[in-house]
């Protein structure tokens, strides 16, 4: 009971630093990605795009085009917490001192859940402000709200833990273009972020099928769900759990690696 009350007291002590070190950056964070992102989105998918693809725009399918985009806010603003374990293993290794003081599991899994709840406090405005800003374009009266909000909390967890995991392969800064390139576009592409799972299903069974292994498309379709209550998109109660496995299968690989690279064997 002793060692666990420590561990839990130096586990908020390491989540009181992370909050201490990004206030500076709060409010950046807050009007770059709660206000400029949906507005530019909104305008692009809702209004452009919506007027571009359809003789007469329609409010849903405008929703539906803005609803995916929230996985590159997610990716970018994720990556960009996580990363940062990468240039701290070349460099000044602070890492070593909380595996010191913290177990080395906690110390990732720390990491994955500040970034995850920082991720979803800044993803919250996300649509209200879409909405609000584009409301002859963008429908949201049929959403469902609270399974919005967990698909969101679920779906930054999920990211966070992705990026932690890409932040302890990677052997070196230099690697970060390859990331991009090779993982991450191909998140986002077979992500929902443009293209839904029902048409890649129907247009190619084969990527139909692998496009389940893509955590992405489970934080696309449960949003589409919660948002229009379609059932042309996966439910949320299998969105939901499958983003909190996906969130321990990421986890899991990352300490196997994170001890490689810590020598905490």
């Amino acid at each position: 009971m002793i060692a666990f009350k420590h561990s839990f007291t130096v586990f908020l002590q390491f989540m009181r630093r992370d909050l201490f070190a990004s206030r500076a950056h709060f409010l950046d964070n807050i009007f770059n990605y709660a206000l400029i992102y949906p507005i530019v989105f909104g305008v692009q998918s809702a209004y452009f795009q919506g007027h571009a693809n359809f003789t007469h725009p329609n409010p849903m399918l405008n929703t539906i085009l803005f609803a995916g985009n929230i996985l590159l806010v997610l990716l970018l603003f994720t990556y960009k917490q996580n990363i940062e374990l990468l240039f701290d293993l070349e460099g000044k290794r602070y890492v070593d001192y909380q595996i010191t003081v913290l177990s080395p599991f906690l110390v990732l899994v720390q990491k994955i859940m500040f970034t995850g709840l920082y991720a979803f406090i800044i993803s919250l405005p996300y649509y209200p402000v879409g909405g609000l800003i584009l409301r002859n374009y963008i429908d949201l009266s049929h959403t469902n709200w609270p399974q919005l909000v967990l698909i969101l909390f679920a779906g930054s967890l999920c990211l966070s833990a992705y990026h932690v995991l890409a932040a302890v392969v990677l052997k070196r800064s230099t690697d970060i273009g390859t990331l991009w390139s090779r993982a991450n576009g191909a998140l986002m592409a077979f992500g929902g972020f443009w293209v839904p799972l029902w048409a890649m299903k129907k247009y190619s069974s084969v990527l139909g099928k692998l496009v389940f292994l893509n955590p992405g498309i489970y934080l696309t379709e449960g949003i589409k769900h919660a948002i229009t209550g379609s059932n042309e998109y996966l439910s949320f109660w299998i969105c939901l759990p499958m983003l909190f496995i996906f969130t321990g299968l990421l986890t899991g690989a990352a300490w196997i690696r994170f001890k490689q690279r810590t020598d905490c064997l």
